[in-house]
């Protein structure tokens, strides 16, 4: 199985404003704050993506300075993708901020992202910022991809986040089994 060998430069918060394509969506939910912050920090975080995709926590507990594997975490996927990511914000329910610090291949200069939880009157608005910058293309003017991206990113993450937080809510509905 291939593990994330290729490093990448630690980011910070610079890297929402440096980065060669920066992407800012918003989505409301119509549940609770803790309910979609309980669907993105869960193990289940981003399953709803093909090939096997997902998170994979290195510990159990959750805090700064934690790293966890995205990507294809799952057999028989991993050779496809894997990166390696830092927390250097972990604030529940509110914040979560981290950076990719390596991969299995070598196309990142730098990867960030950055979620904001605000509750609103019906739910709750989540803020996403990604940065990135490719490895072999930084140099080409790239922030004219943000528009398609930002459609990409916003498909990708909240009808997958909606339907988890639904899984979620319905298995915390059922009976306990003993």
């Amino acid at each position: 199985m291939l593990a994330p060998q290729c490093r990448v430069p630690m980011a910070d918060d610079s890297a929402f404003e440096s980065a060669a394509i920066v992407l800012r969506t918003s989505h409301t939910f119509s549940v609770p704050i803790g309910q979609v912050w309980a669907a993105l920090d869960s193990d289940h975080a981003w399953s709803w993506l093909p090939f096997g995709c997902g998170v994979r926590y290195d510990e159990p507990g959750r805090r700064v300075g934690m790293e966890r594997e995205m990507g294809t975490v799952s057999a028989p996927w991993r050779f496809l993708w894997i990166q390696r990511e830092r927390f250097w914000r972990y604030e529940p329910p509110h914040r979560i901020t981290y950076a990719a610090v390596a991969g299995t291949w070598p196309l990142l200069k730098l990867w960030a992202e950055d979620y904001v939880f605000t509750s609103v009157p019906d739910g709750c608005m989540l803020e996403w910022t990604v940065a990135i910058t490719p490895r072999f293309v930084s140099w080409l003017p790239l922030r004219w991809l943000q528009p398609l991206l930002c459609v990409v990113f916003t498909w990708g993450l909240r009808p997958g986040l909606r339907s988890l937080i639904e899984l979620l809510d319905g298995a915390s509905h059922l009976p306990e089994v003993r």
